[in-house]
Parts: C-alpha cells; sequence; structure tokens
C-alpha cells in the first residue's frame, strides 16, 4: 500500500475542511499525483496501525510517501510541493520551527468541525476519479 511511489493521502472523511482540502487538491493538480483514504476506511485504518498512528483521533492530514508518513505542517507542505506552481512557494514555511507551524495546523484542526462543518458520511469521490480513493 504505502511502498507505492504515488503518494497517498489520509484524511478525516467526515470533516467538511479535509473533503474540502481534497476537492481543491485534485482541482490544482496540474497531473494526477495523489491518492486518498479516509480514517475511516479500511485502508486508512491499516496505513494508519503500520505508520502508528491512531486511527480514532484524525486531527491530521497525513501524506505517506515512499514508507514515510508526514503529518500536520509537513504535510500541507509536501502536499504544496507536488500541487507545483505558485503553490509550491509555500515551502518557505519549512523555515519556520515545526513547533510553531504545528502549533498553528493545531488551532485549525481542533476548530475544524466548528468552523467547516462535520458530515455524517464519508466524502463520495465523483465519476472519473474513484479510483484514486483507496478502499
Amino acid at each position: 500500500m504505502s511502498d507505492s511511489p504515488t503518494p497517498i493521502i489520509l484524511f478525516d472523511g467526515v470533516c467538511g475542511l479535509c473533503a474540502r482540502s481534497v476537492q481543491f487538491i485534485i482541482r490544482h493538480e496540474t497531473y494526477p499525483i495523489f491518492r486518498f483514504a479516509a480514517f475511516q476506511s479500511e485502508t486508512g485504518r491499516q496505513l494508519c496501525l503500520r505508520h502508528n498512528i491512531d486511527p480514532e483521533l484524525p486531527g491530521s492530514l497525513v501524506v505517506i510517501s515512499e514508507n514515510e508518513a508526514l503529518l500536520r505542517s509537513d504535510a500541507v507542505i509536501a502536499i504544496a510541493n507536488e500541487l507545483g506552481g505558485l503553490w509550491r512557494g509555500l515551502a518557505f514555511l519549512r523555515l519556520a520551527p515545526r513547533s510553531w507551524r504545528d502549533w498553528c495546523y493545531g488551532i485549525i484542526a481542533q476548530n475544524r468541525y466548528a468552523w467547516f462543518g462535520r458530515h455524517t458520511e464519508c466524502l463520495v469521490p465523483p465519476l472519473g476519479i474513484q479510483s484514486r480513493f483507496l478502499p
């Protein structure tokens, strides 16, 4: 699963912000780069367990690439870098201490349901890209 050269993004499938983030990534990819799995899916749970991430507390966006798991702000920076173009400019955030970046990330993560809503079901991928969403 995570040994694939194609990065996998793990996201909270019931989080409104996370669903919008996935849609944003899909819209802004120059070509299909990422695959996706909700923390709540079987694949998501297995990847969490493999990388010592608690699948019951999906408070972070996770990028799994080449058998490495990037969390929180590191994941956001990795995604922006892969999107390329102007988004690659977010790499300057690496200059800030990870503790500061993750603190900011944590504020958003703690409030994501209140600010962006919570769905009762996981995101259903649109036709044409369903193969990019892992079961």
